[in-house]
């Protein structure tokens, strides 16, 4: 890799929610979006429905000039046409079946009023959710496939508390339970060791966790903290697996996975708050 392409730059991410209605007119005009940021920059469309049955469009932006083009951008989006859509959901993780069944319980947000729909637009476009500042080589921006997003870190004590699952169904959560690890790792896992339990390859790695007690791994994973890469989008899979006797913490297609040793060592350090 030449110096061009391990130089970090700094990126922030900017979230904005619509009714899954309105992916029509997002798709239709992204080539528009794109041009209102320079070319260093991307916009993303994320059409996978969340909870509330909207849809994500994602702005990776670097910091230069951050304000000025977050401002022209928004004025970029504001101004586009609305359209609406009805769209069957789709998931292509999910089988054809199943992404019918989820269609059909109508997740998937009705489609506006007609005369509702600008307005509904326009508080859409002046919402805008930011990401912490993040640091990404030029080869792995390019790589972005899914968007990305490092969402802040909850600053209450009760987001680093156990799940309600974890409480609920205690009997669950104990080591006779915990899967094996995914075949993609176990070359990984072969290369992990006590003296050096941190492996990484290909942007996918494997923590060993021989030296930790069983119910100290379980606490670990209890917590919010342990499950936030997956949910900011900074990894593909996150979780802990069994391997020849052995436990491993790991990750998949991890945007950071060089990072992940000194992550899980301070993991491993807040995680001591927590022992009764």
């Amino acid at each position: 890799m030449d110096d061009s392409q391990s130089e970090l730059t700094e990126y922030q991410v900017f979230t904005w929610w619509f009714p899954h209605a309105f992916l029509a007119s997002l798709q239709a005009n992204i080539n528009k979006l794109q041009r209102a940021v320079s070319a260093d920059d991307r916009v993303i469309i994320d059409d996978e429905v969340n909870q509330n049955g909207d849809i994500a469009l994602r702005l990776i932006a670097q910091h230069h000039a951050l304000y000025k083009k977050l401002k022209h951008f928004t004025r970029v989006l504001n101004s586009l046409p609305v359209r609406v859509k009805k769209t069957p959901f789709q998931d292509k993780k999910l089988p054809q079946q199943v992404q019918k069944s989820i269609d059909a319980s109508k997740v998937i947000t009705p489609i506006p009023a007609k005369q509702d729909r600008t307005a509904i637009w326009k508080t859409c476009c002046q919402s805008v959710k930011a990401s912490r500042a993040i640091s990404l080589a030029q080869a792995d921006k390019k790589r972005l496939g899914q968007p990305l997003a490092h969402l802040q870190k909850p600053a209450n004590a009760e987001s680093l508390t156990s799940s309600y699952f974890a409480k609920e169904f205690s009997q669950l959560t104990d080591s006779e339970n915990i899967p094996a690890l995914p075949r993609l790792l176990t070359t990984l896992a072969k290369a992990s060791h006590a003296d050096a339990p941190f492996v990484t390859e290909n942007n996918h790695w494997v923590y060993c966790l021989s030296t930790l007690p069983s119910d100290q791994i379980l606490r670990l994973v209890q917590q919010s903290a342990f499950w936030q890469p997956r949910l900011s989008g900074e990894c593909y899979a996150i979780g802990v697996g069994r391997f020849e006797d052995e436990l491993y913490f790991y990750g998949a297609q991890d945007t950071i996975s060089t990072q992940r040793d000194a992550w899980c060592k301070q993991l491993f350090e807040n995680a001591m708050l927590f022992v009764a």
